[in-house]
């Protein structure tokens, strides 16, 4: 293109042919870097590579580059892959602590109504005892009474002396009651049947 520019003027056909040529280049050459690299590529950056000097020298920076980009690529994806498993550990995490935390609000909840329900059955029972003790008042031992540490009496043999008693008696009346049956029988009249008289 240098040469054909102090040959012949920039709007020649066989310039403008090649400058377009060139440019067709440039811009397959960018398609191609930004499809190898996963990124856009711009002219500065392939001014960078010395392509136009030394071809071998500008092929072996490219791939030079393309190796870096493509262990960068990787270790960034590694990277990724690892966040990505962290974030599924700490979500799981984050589950089970939420369903801990509901089934404590449930236990905290209980135990406040178990605590309500006693509070107010000791209530009822405080209540209930005051006024047994309004109803029925409370009584106080003045003096303590005297009571014997043996028994007065042998208990025992008072016992046998009363069962023994009334055993006699209930014998003497036995003999009474048979002593008085017989002695009835003889003061009856012997003949019971009426006398009759002839009419006059």
């Amino acid at each position: 293109l240098t040469i054909l520019n102090t040959q012949w003027t920039p709007n020649s056909p066989q310039v403008i042919n090649l400058k377009a040529k060139k440019q067709a280049a440039l811009e397959a050459l960018l398609a191609r870097s930004q499809q190898l690299l996963g990124k856009r590529m711009d002219l500065q950056r392939l001014d960078n590579l010395n392509l136009g000097l030394d071809a071998q020298t500008g092929r072996a920076n490219l791939a030079q580059v393309l190796i870096n980009q493509r262990a960068q690529q990787q270790g960034l994806t590694g990277q990724v892959n690892t966040l990505a498993e962290q974030i599924a550990q700490l979500e799981s995490r984050l589950q089970t602590l939420i369903e801990k935390q509901l089934t404590l609000t449930e236990l905290e909840r209980e135990v406040q109504i178990s605590e309500a329900i006693f509070t107010a059955k000791s209530a009822q029972l405080n209540l209930n005892k005051s006024d047994h003790a309004t109803a029925y008042p409370t009584l106080q031992l003045l003096v303590e009474p005297n009571l014997p540490k043996e028994p007065v009496g042998n208990t025992k043999k008072t016992v046998m002396l009363g069962a023994v008693a009334l055993c006699l008696l209930i014998t003497t009346g036995l003999v009474i009651l048979a002593w008085e049956k017989p002695s009835s029988k003889t003061d009856a009249p012997k003949d019971s049947t009426p006398v009759l008289q002839p009419e006059s």
